[in-house]
């Protein structure tokens, strides 16, 4: 059975302001700086380092990026986890994937989780904000627009 979308981490929900976000986690810290894709001024990068994840043996660190001061996408950085052990707890959490192999990928109306085994980390977006984001991220890169993952017509139905 298909689990509910997920509305962000812990206290910190999809659309949040940062301020809201860092009310609720006072230990929220910028995140480095890089150059490139995600140096848009209408992006912001937080990051919650070394958090405790059900069902993982070692901490993550969790980067919440924020689009217009609109929390958007949620990244984990899985660290010393096997990323064997991170798909059976994010199939334990959200049910079967829409997409399996390697890196799964879960869909629901309003959200994607996606995961890079071979980067070592998993990502969960709200699709409403990141149209915009994604737009102005990939104009600002000169690159083609993302492929936009639509979900399957039963994710509809939920």
């Amino acid at each position: 059975m298909k689990q509910a979308a997920p509305q962000g981490y812990g206290k910190a929900h999809f659309s949040m302001s940062v301020a809201q976000v860092r009310k609720a986690y006072p230990e929220l810290r910028e995140a480095p700086k890089v150059a490139g894709y995600l140096s848009h001024p209408n992006l912001q990068r937080f990051v919650l380092w070394h958090q405790k994840m059900e069902g993982l043996p070692h901490p993550v660190d969790v980067e919440l990026r924020f689009w217009r001061d609109s929390l958007w996408t949620i990244l984990f950085y899985c660290g010393d986890n096997s990323f064997d052990a991170v798909k059976v707890q994010l199939s334990k959490q959200f049910g079967l994937p829409a997409s399996g192999g390697t890196d799964p990928t879960w869909l629901w109306p309003t959200r994607t989780l996606m995961t890079a085994s071979k980067q070592g980390w998993y990502s969960i977006a709200d699709r409403q904000i990141g149209k915009e984001a994604q737009t102005e991220l990939a104009k600002q890169a000169g690159q083609p627009l993302p492929k936009t993952q639509n979900p399957p017509p039963e994710a509809a139905e939920h």
